[in-house]
């Protein structure tokens, strides 16, 4: 059987137009034009799938059910949304004890991806309280810090304990969002967890504690 061709006439920049019953003028449900570039108005697609080339432009704005394939990093991400999760679990391999100073718990580098907007860090630490023989109230301050600057401390964290020899388990979690190019932030930094013995001792036994940073990488 013979094909059946529709072709406009010879010359560049002349169509092919088809228009339905109702419509009229410069409305056309196929304009063909030079090339073969075609132009469907009001279409539905049943059936069929999207060649490997076709691209989508400001008009598609509905995928459906994706169920293969990869986002790339071009890809924007609704407000809020999390791109990525990095987390630093320790276990400690041996007993931290400290009675002064300022002293590193935990620690974090990383590079975020350029899509994030804001970091919602959470820092957990469970440790020990002693009066260490000097003190009925330990006291300790905790620092967090992003890009070497602090973003918030908790000071005077202490327990009374009625005698300079006690001891207690403690737990702090502490949860901020910042944004990721808060503290001349850029590229690579690093989100570090540190204590601050005012009196008494902070204590981490091994191999039981495992002092913790979750970074939450939110567009």
């Amino acid at each position: 059987m013979a094909d059946f061709k529709i072709k406009s006439g010879a010359g560049s920049g002349n169509k092919t137009l088809l228009q339905g019953q109702d419509q009229v003028d410069s409305a056309y449900a196929i304009e063909i034009g030079d090339a073969g570039a075609t132009t469907l108005t009001n279409a539905t697609l049943t059936a069929g799938s999207l060649a490997s080339g076709v691209t989508g432009g400001s008009g598609l704005t509905e995928l459906g059910t994706v169920t293969s394939g990869t986002l790339g990093t071009g890809v924007n991400h609704p407000t809020g949304s999390v791109i990525k999760v990095h987390q630093q679990v320790t276990a400690v391999v041996s007993t931290l004890s400290w009675t002064s100073g300022t002293n590193q718990i935990q620690s974090y580098t990383f590079t975020p991806d350029t899509r994030t907007t804001n970091l919602m860090i959470t820092s957990y630490c469970q440790f020990q309280l002693y009066g260490n023989g000097t003190t009925n109230s330990p006291d300790m301050n905790f620092n967090f810090l992003h890009n070497g600057t602090e973003y918030e401390s908790i000071d005077g964290y202490h327990h009374n304990y009625g005698a300079n020899l006690l001891h207690s388990i403690h737990t702090v979690i502490h949860t901020e969002i910042v944004g990721v190019n808060s503290h001349s932030a850029s590229g690579s930094r690093a989100v570090v967890m540190q204590v601050e013995p005012n009196a008494g001792r902070f204590y981490i036994s091994s191999p039981y504690d495992h002092p913790s940073i979750t970074i939450m990488e939110l567009a």
